[in-house]
């Protein structure tokens, strides 16, 4: 579909869990020319009920880490942020249009994450929705 010349953008879910777009999906279209817009920037709210169970407490730092994270590749236009919350939105406001750098801070809490089995199966999980082999 992307080499039809009918789209000029591509939208797709994509987060520290769901980012296997990287290998293939972010080549093509920069390569065609095409937008791409990420949505479930925070894993439809999963990367924060893994924070609590994992008892970290500061979802604010989780919450730009990883908005952050979408835009580390250059090929990524946009990302569709949702929220009910206006300070979440201030936020995130706030996060993009300062430095879209990681911090140490923001690095470590992502990896900390990323050591988390919730994580590894939502990764699992979506690599494999990825390759076709699930729905």
């Amino acid at each position: 579909l992307m080499r039809s010349g009918v789209f000029d953008v591509v939208y797709i879910n994509f987060n520290i869990g769901d980012d296997k777009a990287l290998e293939t999906v972010f080549p093509e279209a920069a390569a065609l020319g095409m937008g791409i817009i990420g949505r479930e920037a925070y894993m439809k709210g999963r990367l924060f009920s893994i924070a609590r169970e994992m008892g970290l407490e500061d979802t604010a730092l989780l919450a730009r880490a990883a908005l952050k994270w979408c835009y580390l590749d250059p090929a990524l236009t946009q990302v569709v942020y949702g929220t009910g919350k206006l300070r979440n939105l201030r936020t995130a406001i706030d996060t993009i249009s300062g430095s879209l750098t990681l911090t140490d801070e923001e690095e470590a809490v992502l990896e900390r994450i990323r050591q988390n089995s919730g994580f590894a199966e939502f990764k699992e999980g979506k690599d494999r929705q990825f390759a076709g082999l699930v729905k």
